[in-house]
């Protein structure tokens, strides 16, 4: 399988039934990784005024996060493959 025929499989994928499936369980998948959101952001430590890139944000939480942390002054850019999960964020 070419590298192209892995990204299309990729992108009907998470267009189809993986990204309508994530949707689906949004609020299950936000509690179950709510520990790893919680170490990223304590990780980076985003402080007030910062921009920031959520890359695979899915349903957004993540990137939710990081906006709060840096507040109206600062910026989040949130990016997905899944058009239903950046839908749903």
């Amino acid at each position: 399988m070419t590298t192209e025929e892995i990204n299309a499989d990729m992108l009907a994928f998470w267009n189809g039934k993986g990204g309508q499936t994530w949707v689906a369980r949004q609020e299950h998948t936000d509690i179950t990784l709510a520990p790893v959101t919680e170490a990223l952001l304590a990780f980076a430590e985003p402080r007030a005024g910062e921009r920031a890139v959520d890359i695979g944000c899915g349903c957004g939480a993540p990137t939710l996060a990081f906006a709060r942390a840096v507040g109206p002054a600062g910026r989040v850019a949130a990016l997905d493959i899944s058009g239903p999960m950046l839908a749903e964020a």
